[in-house]
């Protein structure tokens, strides 16, 4: 059973809160009980939403749900896991999934104050969550956690009240599908990395086989036999692209695995200098010696200028029928879709078909860490004060936080998905292990598991659960990963997490940072093609001269503020040099 940790914010001044302050809602809807009449009983129960189970149905408003065709027949008995949480809570729900996106039509719901009792917003960035907020269309939390469900405290996770409350410590909505350190843990104990997938570099059978040979190596580890893997290719498969190296913009694809080749201390588009402050990620040292490395292959004709810019379509077209001679990509989409695509066109000629190299690093002695998946979540849950029924809303959601909840909407129900083993470890059945390994989106929709309930599943049991099913022990994926993804390191407790995100979108630093990934894409495909070096600088400085006409300093000093308050929280120096962040692998 995993355990979560709570960090007190509100205890002392629950009492004055519920004195008078939320004793009625300005915007329709019922408001909260008497405290010690809503919690008559909770001592003698492990969790409050037990006082409670008579039948009720919750109505909630979902468009940015991962698996829509999971709610098409609504709170069925036909599957087991809906009949299982009505008969724990009494709760049946009923999900609008609707036609059309947030944007399209949260703001007339709000206008006309037409909401339904619960809302799950596609990430906590919205612009809807501030205007449900500040319009007091919204309880927070803690007013319902306090009056109802006061034991619920222990199951909300810490990057909830560390990034996610106001400076009163209120929180206004459950920010969902966080990879705080409990989300990796929950990889490891799969035996997994806890990084993206998608960070290994593959290379066509014949031609790696032809280099390895060549040049006597059991594999390519640093950063010189790539190069050297790349001009073999040119030389000896002329028809083959060395390399897929993006789509479009330079800034994506190849560098999201050379940033780690190159030493970047990067989270997304922001770079940390060493002054402990956030820049934009051009000023990087190591995203322009990256594109400097590509310069010199053009130069050397390796790159040609067809293959800076190709849309997806033309680049897929490339992949899909193995005409380049390395790509990155993940082992789920290399051993599954792409294997078969190839198949498809050369049968069973595995000299088509791509093998893993690497990790890469910059040379023998630099060590190459990949950053873990850190995120502070994305789908936020609100719960509107036009509902007649808080007390039922906010215990029905202690219950899905339950280690009990927890497995059931990972796993499914006992007997139905999975039953316990002899060490009393939870088994999924194999008509399951092999339906979510093959087709997940079916595994989905068919049991109504994960996806259905994606913005309350903890991502430990995510992981540790769905994780186990589609990469099992053994399998080629897995064999795989903990080898080619052997070696990252914790930026979650460096403060390197979606600092992306602190920038409102529509705000006008928006529009500037939006102006400013232009440029940066434009130039940076001008710089690798650079006819020199001389000409590769001068094309630089013109672009740090384009973006600092935007303003891209205003983008600068929301993310440094979003940064150091993030330090702040974690209780960590700025400067990333300084802080001992922790390393897992080789």
């Amino acid at each position: 059973m995993k355990s979560k940790t709570l960090r007190i914010l509100t205890l002392l001044i629950a009492i004055a809160m519920l004195a008078g302050c939320f004793a009625a809602c300005d915007k329709g809807g019922g408001g909260v009980a008497d405290k010690g009449n809503a919690l008559e009983g909770a001592d003698k129960v492990e969790w409050e939403y037990m006082l409670t189970t008579s039948p009720t149905t919750i109505n909630v408003w979902f468009p940015s749900c991962w698996s829509k065709d999971s709610w098409a027949a609504g709170w069925t008995n036909d599957k087991a896991i809906f009949p299982h949480i009505t008969e724990k809570t009494g709760v049946s729900l009923n999900v609008d999934v609707p036609v059309g996106t947030e944007d399209e039509l949260l703001g007339v719901m709000i206008a006309g104050n037409e909401l339904p009792e619960v809302i799950v917003l596609g990430d906590y960035t919205s612009p809807y969550f501030g205007q449900l907020r500040d319009g007091n269309f919204i309880y927070n939390w803690n007013e319902l956690m306090d009056t109802y469900a006061p034991k619920m405290y222990d199951l909300i996770d810490d990057t909830n009240w560390n990034f996610h409350t106001d400076d009163d410590g209120k929180l206004w909505g459950y920010v969902g599908f966080a990879y705080d350190d409990d989300g990796l843990q929950g990889m490891m104990d799969c035996g997994v990395p806890p990084v993206h997938e998608n960070n290994i570099i593959w290379c066509r059978n014949d031609v790696l086989n032809g280099f390895l040979a060549e040049n006597k190596l059991d594999d390519i580890t640093t950063l010189k036999q790539y190069t050297d893997f790349l001009y073999y290719a040119h030389k000896n498969f002329p028809d083959l692209d060395p390399v897929g190296m993006f789509v479009e913009d330079p800034h994506g694809l190849l560098w999201d695995y050379m940033q780690y080749t190159f030493g970047a201390t990067i989270d997304g588009e922001v770079y940390i200098n060493d002054d402990g402050d956030a820049k934009y990620f051009i000023y990087d040292p190591a995203y322009i010696e990256f594109l400097s490395w590509l310069n010199d292959l053009y130069i050397d004709g390796v790159i040609t200028q067809n293959m800076l810019t190709y849309d997806q379509s033309s680049f897929d077209a490339k992949l899909y029928s193995a005409q380049m001679a390395s790509i990155k990509d993940a082992s789920y989409n290399v051993y599954n879709t792409l294997e078969v695509e190839i198949k498809n066109l050369y049968g069973d000629d595995e000299n088509y078909q791509y093998s893993p190299v690497g990790p890469i690093k910059y040379d023998e002695n630099t060590p190459r860490y990949i950053a873990t998946t850190s995120t502070l979540g994305g789908q936020t849950t609100v719960i509107a004060k036009t509902t007649k029924q808080p007390d039922r809303i906010i215990r029905f959601f202690e219950y899905l936080f339950t280690d009990e909840g927890q497995v059931t909407i990972n796993c499914g129900v006992e007997g139905d998905t999975w039953n316990y083993d002899s060490e009393g470890n939870i088994e999924f059945t194999d008509e399951i292990k092999e339906l979510a390994s093959s087709d997940l989106s079916k595994y989905w929709v068919d049991y109504s598991i994960t996806a259905a309930f994606s913005p309350w599943c903890d991502t430990w049991y995510w992981e540790h659960y769905l994780g186990s099913l589609i990469t099992q022990k053994g399998s080629r994926e897995y064999n795989c990963n903990t080898v080619r993804l052997a070696s990252y390191r914790n930026y979650y407790n460096a403060g390197l997490i979606s600092l992306r995100s602190s920038i409102t979108p529509g705000s006008d630093e928006d529009v500037i940072r939006t102006k400013a990934k232009e440029l940066a894409k434009t130039y940076a495909v001008k710089m690798i093609a650079a006819s020199s070096k001389d000409a590769f600088n001068s094309l630089y400085n013109e672009c740090l001269k384009a973006i600092e006409a935007e303003n891209i300093a205003a983008c600068e000093k929301i993310y440094t503020e979003t940064y150091h308050g993030y330090c702040d929280s974690l209780g960590i120096n700025y400067l990333l040099s300084d802080n001992d962040t922790e390393v897992f692998g080789k």
